[in-house]
Parts: C-alpha cells; structure tokens; sequence
C-alpha cells in the first residue's frame, strides 16, 4: 500500500448547501415586540400599584389623632345599646388612651391606669385641672370595668360627653401650645 499522500485520487467535495431557517426574522421580530409589549405592561402596572400604595399610606398618615378619636366616639355612640357596660366603657377609655398616646406620645394603652398617673404628675403635661378631670374619667372606667359597678343608660352619655369634652380640650390646648401643629392640621384638612 502507497502512503496516502502519494495516492492521486483526487475526491470531488460537494458544494455546501443553503443554511436551513428554523425562524425567520418576521418572527423573531414578532417574539421580540411581545416581549418589549409585556414588559412595558409589567412597568406601568407595577408602577401604578406603587401609587396606589403610596397614595394610601399618604392618607392613612393624613388622620390626625383628633380626628381618629372624634370618628370613634361617634362609632362608639352608635354601638352602645349593643354594647355590656364592661365593654362600653373599656372602649371609652381605649378611645381616649389612644388619643393620648397618638397626640401625646403618652404610652397610655400599655400602661395601667396607676402608672399612667404616675407618669402624668411627672411629665405634667396638661395643666392640674386637665389631669384632675382625666384622673376621674379613667378611675371611673376602672371601677365599671374591674370593680364590676353597675352602669346603667342615663350614665353612659356623660361618660362619653365627658372624654369627648376632655380629648376635644387637650386637643386645643395641644393646638394653641405647638404653632407646628395647627400648620399641619391645616394642610391635612
């Protein structure tokens, strides 16, 4: 056998044939606009869920702390013949406490109602008649609510009158003390 470089055969190659199209470009072109399509749709709705979110928390920070406790008094007005004295009461004095926490910074809901004393007669945040008239309210919700005393209808309205009377008073008072406040209760309203 002769080495294969001496072979003079010579092989006739074939000519090569024309690529095979998988995809023509119409459809490439018409894949890529869906995509460019979709993800132009996934921007704007994304982007409009986070105005709505935005929009929300903004009016959800808009609620001053009166307005918050004017809303559940009337609530709570109208739910009153459904209520039991334990639980009538325990909603007044949740009104106010949040109220004054809200408004005030005073940790009022988690405390009981001797330590928020305590903290009021450090603190002296509102004058001795306001603390005076908030002392009674939430020792007579105490004495419904724990020493189970009766309360019975022509007592509930004066009670409600009552913290409504003393959270509009503190709240004009808060107003007339800090200028930055009636700004904001304005802009808000």
């Amino acid at each position: 056998m002769l080495p294969l470089l001496l072979q003079t055969e010579v092989i006739e190659l074939a000519d090569i044939r024309e690529p095979i199209r998988i995809i023509s470009w119409g459809t490439v072109a018409l894949i890529a606009a869906i995509v460019i399509a979709l993800l132009a749709a996934g921007i704007f709705f994304w982007q409009r869920r986070r105005q709505k979110l935005a929009t929300e928390a903004e009016f959800i920070i808009q609620v001053s702390p009166i307005e918050k406790a004017r809303k559940a008094f009337k609530t709570l007005r109208e739910k009153q013949p459904e209520l039991s004295d334990k639980a009538y009461i325990s909603e007044v004095s949740g009104v106010m406490r949040d109220y004054l926490e809200d408004a005030y910074n005073l940790p009022a809901p988690e405390r009981t109602t001797e330590e928020f004393f305590d903290l009021l007669r450090a603190e002296t945040v509102f004058a001795p008649e306001m603390q005076e008239r908030l002392m009674s309210l939430l020792q007579q919700s105490d004495l419904i609510k724990f020493a189970r005393q009766e309360l019975n209808a022509s007592q509930c309205e004066p009670l409600l009158g009552g913290a409504e009377d003393f959270v509009e008073t503190a709240e004009q008072s808060r107003v007339e003390t800090k200028p930055e406040v009636k700004q904001a209760e304005e802009k808000a309203g």
